[in-house]
């Protein structure tokens, strides 16, 4: 099984090294506070995610040929956050894109090495043993990585970027194999598509936590999904993460989420709105495959 960029990309950086190296927003020499050394938040829940988009094609399983497995697609993504620091997410896997497949399977079922992905060659499913730090996903409660005991969970792969018109995407198994559609073949076989991305605050009154807008706009001809880490500097923490932000953005559209930061209590009947240099309680960082966007926000309290 070959070596996978993801985990050439970290492995072998210490996590001091890690630690402040988001960017070029002041965030270099940076000590790390209110964490555990595994990288959770000390003082804080975890943040859980956002429902996958409606976009996604259905989660139903579908019965394959053999009889014994089914196959869902939960979700084609340009790369998977994960802890760039030990005090926050981001996205890996640069020149790669990740497919995640719901698999659920009959007694015997296969073991999770018994899968392969044809596409510009033959696939290994990523195991838990290749993933370097933690993948978000897996780490929140988003989901399990297969094993035959269970006979469900998630089936992980690693693949090109684009392989071109000519592939014939294919996951197998001893005994069948399961089939894209002709919408996952696209994008399989296709570039990522380039994404812009608008960053606000709802400016609502009440309510004990500030929600966020994030609308991404899909400049290309394929279905695209937009992947990024939320953070969160200031107030109460040095830094956080919040959760992982992902959604499916359709060719040439726009499409617009709210994403609540559960971790964040401002208490009852406060406001919460954007703010300028000076005046912030707190400030956002959502770091996608592209770039890094920046939203400060204030809390007014209400008399």
């Amino acid at each position: 099984m070959r070596r996978r960029a993801l985990l050439r990309s970290l492995a072998g950086l210490p996590a001091a090294g890690l630690a402040g190296c988001l960017g070029s927003d002041g965030d270099a020499g940076r000590t790390p506070t209110g964490t555990t050394p595994g990288g959770d938040p000390a003082t804080e829940p975890p943040a859980t995610d956002p429902p996958a988009s409606p976009t996604d094609p259905p989660a139903t399983p579908t019965a394959t040929p053999a009889g014994s497995v089914s196959v869902a697609v939960e979700s084609l993504q340009p790369g998977v956050v994960a802890l760039t620091t030990p005090d926050s997410i981001g996205v890996d896997g640069t020149g790669y894109q990740y497919l995640f497949l719901a698999v659920e399977a009959s007694d015997p079922a296969p073991e999770p090495g018994a899968f392969a992905f044809r596409m510009e060659g033959e696939h290994d499913p990523v195991g838990p043993d290749e993933v370097p730090r933690d993948w978000w996903r897996i780490r929140r409660t988003d989901g399990t990585l297969y094993d035959a005991e269970s006979r469900s969970g998630l089936v992980a792969f690693e693949l090109p970027n684009a392989a071109g018109d000519g592939a014939d995407p294919v996951l197998s198994w001893p005994g069948g194999e399961w089939r894209p559609d002709e919408t996952l073949r696209e994008r399989l076989t296709t570039f990522d598509p380039p994404m812009s991305v608008e960053f606000g605050v709802r400016e609502t009154d009440g309510g004990d936590h500030p929600t966020l807008s994030v609308t991404a706009t899909n400049a290309g001809d394929v279905p695209g999904r937009f992947l990024a880490g939320l953070n969160r500097e200031g107030s109460s923490v040095a830094y956080r993460p919040v959760q992982r932000v992902s959604f499916t953005v359709p060719a040439g559209e726009s499409e617009t989420v709210d994403v609540t930061d559960e971790t964040l209590d401002v208490g009852a009947g406060a406001r919460v709105e954007a703010a300028g240099d000076g005046e912030s309680s707190a400030t956002y960082h959502l770091d996608w495959k592209r770039d890094r966007t920046s939203l400060s926000i204030r809390v007014v309290d209400e008399e």
